[in-house]
C-alpha cells in the first residue's frame, strides 16, 4: 500500500486561504537589502528589453538609460563595500589625522 500523500501544510502550502492560514509567511522584500532590490530591478529591466519583447523605441531608450545607470550604481556599491572592508586597517591613522587637524584648527 503506498504511503498517503503529504498534507498541503506538510508540503509547504497553506491549507485554508490566507486570512485563516497559520503557516509562516515570508516576504523576500521585507528581508532583502537595498543592493539586492536594486539588482532585482536591473535584472527585470534587462529581461523586459530583450529583442523578443516588442518595446516602443522611446521606452527602450529610456529603459536602456536606466539600465546603464543601474550598472554604474552596482559598480559604485561594490567599490563602497570593498572600501568598508579595508577601512578598519586605517582607522588609527584616520583618528591620528583627525586629531592633528582638530588641534591645528584650535591653535589658530
Amino acid at each position: 500500500e503506498p504511503p498517503p500523500p503529504p498534507t498541503p501544510a506538510a508540503a509547504g502550502v497553506c491549507c485554508p486561504p490566507p486570512p485563516k492560514c497559520k503557516c509562516p509567511q515570508w516576504d523576500p522584500l521585507e528581508t532583502a537589502v537595498p543592493e539586492d532590490l536594486q539588482h532585482a530591478s536591473l535584472t527585470l529591466i534587462q529581461r523586459r528589453l530583450r529583442p523578443e519583447n516588442n518595446v516602443a523605441p522611446s521606452l527602450r531608450e529610456a529603459a536602456s538609460a536606466v539600465e546603464h545607470a543601474g550598472r554604474a550604481f552596482e559598480g559604485w556599491i561594490r567599490k563602497r563595500q570593498a572600501l568598508a572592508e579595508e577601512l578598519p586597517r586605517f582607522i588609527s591613522k584616520i583618528d591620528d589625522c583627525h586629531a592633528k587637524a582638530k588641534a591645528y584648527l584650535q591653535s589658530e
